[in-house]
């Protein structure tokens, strides 16, 4: 079975040229703003998952295949740029955010014409099995972007509750690409199922992302994200006591790795402290 390391370069190349002709299909108005999406290449995770799981059970419909990495890639696209907007991210992948350059009112636009680039593609599928799942994953989406804004800077948030939304926020288009890539596969219903739980990565990959905006803001306060418990999951991963949180920073041992220290020199704003 391929993993997403070693998907073919062949496969990617055809997800890319699907991606361009999703966004060809958009107004040339629109199509001017696309083009600034279209550059900010990301590491095509989801698409890679997809293909993975779709080979893993026998990828008996390539086209689709190719077809549905690229609407995934492109549905994680337009939660960035509606993150961005929440965030109020100037810039993403060293390229200034759509927000940024064209403002809020634009951006949130964008994002929706986005979507309906991709659900256009998908109902030209004629397979209604695949806009169930995407419906589905895009509802638990919008309800973790929900819980996130409403416990940001909570810093009492629990591990559990964080967790929670990690699932749904992160874990939405997870947990599609893999059942959809399993049902695309030849999967049948309880093995496509199974494969919609791909939680330990959900995680893995939430933290890490946490860490990175924690190391590169130096203010935990700026951040969207709640750090608190971010940063209590990550050092019981890695070992370090499971209470630690942004407050106890300057307490650490320096023993913990030059990654793990960089993330300690991020202080608290002292408006955060003061709160």
């Amino acid at each position: 079975m391929a993993s997403p390391e070693t998907t073919s370069r062949a496969d990617l190349a055809q997800v890319e040229r699907a991606i361009r002709e999703v966004l060809l299909g958009a107004d040339e108005m629109v199509l001017t703003y696309l083009e600034q999406v279209a550059q900010g290449i990301g590491k095509r995770l989801r698409p890679q998952m997809l293909i993975t799981f779709a080979d893993l059970f026998g990828n008996s419909k390539p086209d689709s295949v190719v077809n549905c990495a690229a609407c995934s890639e492109l549905l994680h696209t337009a939660s960035l740029i509606h993150d961005d907007v929440i965030d109020t991210a100037e810039s993403r992948r060293g390229l200034p955010t759509i927000n940024g350059r064209h403002g809020n009112e634009i951006a949130v636009i964008v994002g929706d014409y986005l979507l309906a680039l991709v659900f256009q593609r998908l109902i030209a599928m004629q397979d209604i099995k695949l806009l169930k799942l995407v419906v589905t994953a895009s509802q638990h989406l919008g309800i973790g972007i929900i819980e996130e804004v409403r416990n940001r800077n909570n810093l009492a948030l629990s591990e559990e509750d964080y967790t929670n939304i990690i699932r749904l926020k992160t874990g939405a288009l997870f947990a599609l690409v893999c059942e959809m890539g399993a049902y695309l596969g030849g999967a049948n219903e309880e093995q496509s199922a199974l494969c919609s739980r791909p939680t330990d990565v959900t995680i893995r990959a939430t933290l890490q992302e946490v860490m990175n905006d924690a190391s590169n803001a130096g203010c935990l306060s700026t951040l969207g994200n709640p750090c608190a418990c971010a940063l209590r999951l990550w050092w019981r991963q890695s070992g370090k006591p499971h209470h630690a949180t942004p407050a106890g920073f300057g307490h650490l041992d320096a023993d913990g790795g030059r990654q793990r220290n960089a993330h300690a020199a991020a202080p608290l704003c002292p408006a955060a402290e003061s709160g």
